[in-house]
């Protein structure tokens, strides 16, 4: 599994012989988004994606009596008072904190970014009221939403929540392509693998991957969990890559 931002786990793969029996877990957001900030000490062309098998679910919260807990209410308040609106998210140049900066540009509302260390702490800034609000993924305040203490104002994901069928979605909002940067979680191989090892591989694990049990576990974590064809992982890595590195850059924190 990742550590050190992902390299570890896919930094132990590319040493091993190309012949699957090593594989690895990796983010579609550490392939779109760390590597250009810190240079891999491996070279990205020995991977090759073999499935993804869960999403993270990113949204944009409130204090449960934000005066714009409500999707209209906050992009008015927005447009009304230029840089009152803080977000929070957990550190610069991560998914969290680029899915928010795209959100309120494409919405021409000036909101400064507030970096913490963790989510933690900036969800207890918001609960405090010291903070306007926050983006985070669903199971960091999904208790929190139950019990009204915060509320959700719009959710980064292609379709609405489930459990709370009241948030809209910012594509649905007419903001699309903040999705891509819900971070995957992606099974890697070596290039180079046997097609036929490769093969068996993949269709073992999405027999698994489609389980309606482990589906069920790793919704209890606040995952969409399910079979993601490896094309459509590497898609979602091509398009996230491709809005972030502008920014990346504007930031000043591109190396690569």
């Amino acid at each position: 599994m990742p550590g050190a931002a992902g390299s570890l786990a896919i930094n132990e793969l590319v040493k091993q012989a190309p012949d699957g029996y090593t594989i690895a877990m990796m983010t579609t957001s550490y392939k779109a988004i760390v590597v250009h900030q810190q240079v891999p000490p491996f070279d990205l062309v020995e991977l090759k994606t073999l499935l993804g098998y869960a999403e993270f679910r990113q949204l944009l919260f409130v204090k449960g009596d934000s005066p714009f807990a409500k999707f209209d209410d906050l992009i008015a308040y927005g447009h009304r008072n230029p840089g009152a609106i803080k977000f929070g998210h957990s550190g610069t140049g991560t998914s969290l904190h680029l899915q928010g900066m795209l959100f309120f540009r494409s919405a021409g509302i000036d909101a400064p970014d507030i970096p913490f260390k963790g989510s933690n702490d900036y969800l207890n800034a918001v609960l405090g009221g010291h903070l306007p609000a926050g983006i985070i993924d669903i199971a960091g305040v999904r208790q929190l939403a139950r019990a009204g203490t915060v509320k959700l104002v719009v959710a980064f994901v292609a379709q609405r929540f489930p459990e709370f069928p009241d948030v809209p979605t910012a594509l649905e909002k007419g903001f699309p392509g903040l999705e891509v940067f819900n971070p995957q979680v992606a099974v890697m191989i070596r290039n180079g693998t046997p097609p036929d090892r490769m093969r068996k591989l993949h269709d073992a694990l999405k027999q698994a991957t489609e389980d309606p049990e482990f589906i069920k576990s790793l919704d209890g974590m606040g995952l969409k969990g399910g079979y993601i064809a490896p094309e459509a992982v590497d898609d979602t890595v091509s398009k996230a890559e491709a809005k972030a590195v502008p920014i990346l850059k504007e930031l000043k924190i591109y190396v690569r």
